[in-house]
Order: structure tokens, then sequence, then C-alpha cells
């Protein structure tokens, strides 16, 4: 005899304020010992008071659901409601914080100014700084260290390379090879941050620009997808 009660559960609980909700569309009934997913106009479905999406912070509903041989389950659905006005600062922070992609990145905002860091899988790391050089280190098995400092303009366009090879030695250029390679490099990491940063629509610009001024400048966050 099936006497186990269907469960509810939530598949999108973050919202921003003034976003319509259809809780039809954002919920999954399940029966865990009989039917498995139950479509919602079939589990009599009866929601207790409505989401408010007219402030930032947390509201619920309570919602009643029955599954064919009459168990009939509650639960509290809480979601969260952000505001989708923010500083492009702040904005940037909390995709970094929640990225789970195979790059690794974190933020240095040392003297004012902007870096993204990053480590690409465990043969090279670097960091961009938004004001006029990017960095890279390759590290191999030894104990050799090979620095790059790529000097680029306001189209991330290097305009100068200078390369240290593991015995001091420096190398400045401005074209050939050595340019191009690098310049394939940085294209790469801006794309994947721009990826990182949802940036579709480049409606976020970092070049010359100070945390200060990043953390003045207000972005919508529904304009970036």
């Amino acid at each position: 005899v099936d006497t186990t009660p269907p469960t509810v559960e939530l598949k999108q609980d973050t919202f921003y304020i003034g976003d319509n909700i259809n809780v039809e569309e954002i919920v999954k009934i399940q029966d865990l010992s009989q039917e498995g997913e139950i479509a919602y106009n079939e589990a009599n479905a009866k929601i207790e008071g409505q989401f408010d999406t007219s402030k930032e912070g947390e509201s619920k509903v309570t919602i009643n659901v029955t599954d064919k041989n009459g168990n009939t389950g509650t639960q509290e659905l809480k979601i969260k409601v952000k505001n989708p006005v923010m500083s492009i600062y702040d904005y940037i922070v909390g995709q970094v914080n929640a990225s789970d992609s195979y790059t690794d990145y974190s933020i240095d905002t040392s003297n004012d100014k902007f870096t993204i860091k990053y480590k690409n899988g465990s043969v090279k790391q670097g960091w961009i700084n938004y004001t006029d050089k990017i960095y890279y280190s390759y590290l191999s098995t030894g104990s050799f260290v090979f620095t790059d400092i790529a000097y680029f303009n306001n189209s991330y366009k290097i305009t100068k390379l200078v390369s240290t090879d593991s015995w001091g030695k420096k190398s400045t250029y401005t074209s050939g090879s050595e340019v191009k390679d690098e310049q394939k490099y940085l294209d790469e990491e801006l794309k994947s941050q721009k990826e990182l940063l949802n940036n579709k629509n480049n409606k976020i610009t970092l070049i010359n620009k100070t945390v200060s001024q990043l953390k003045k400048e207000k972005i919508d966050v529904r304009e970036l997808k």
C-alpha cells in the first residue's frame, strides 16, 4: 500500500525584483514510492500565499499536492529575490566566487587596480591587470620559471611583450611569432572571462577603470543575459 506523500522541490529559487513567477513552471513534484514525477495538473496542487518579488529578500508560499492514491504532501517553498541593479564590481565578485568552471579565478584589487587572476590546468597561471598589462608564469616540472609580461591597448591587442627566461635574460618583442602566440593566449583568456561574466552583450568594460570607478558604475544584470 502506498502511504508515501509526494514531495515538491524548486527548479529555480533565485529571482530578481519585478520578475513574474509561474509556480507551475518552477516546481518538480515527485512520488518517490510509486510514480516518479507527477505532472502539476495531475497533482491537484493548491498554493497558499503568493511569491512577492516587489522587494529584495526572501519570499515563501505553501503548496499542497496529492498523488493518485490520495496521499497529500505539504511543503513550504522559499525563493530569494535579488536586486538586478548593482555595481559592476559587486557583480563581478559574485560571478567569480560562484564559478565552477575548470578554470579557477580570483580577484586582486591592490592599489585600486582591478585584476582577474586565473589558473589554467597545471602548467600556466597568470593574471590580467585591466590597466595595461597581462602577466603569465609558465611552470615546468623542474625549478625553472618563465615569465612573460604583455602590454596591450584599449582593444586588448598586444603592443609589447617582455619575456624572461630561466637564466634571467630579458627579451622585448613588438611583432613576430612571439607576440602572435601571446595574443592568442590573451584572446583565449578574455573569451573565457567574458563567458564567466556572462558579458554576452558587451555591457561590461574593465580596461583603464579603477576599482573605485567599478564600484560606482551600475549595471542591470538582466541586460547581460
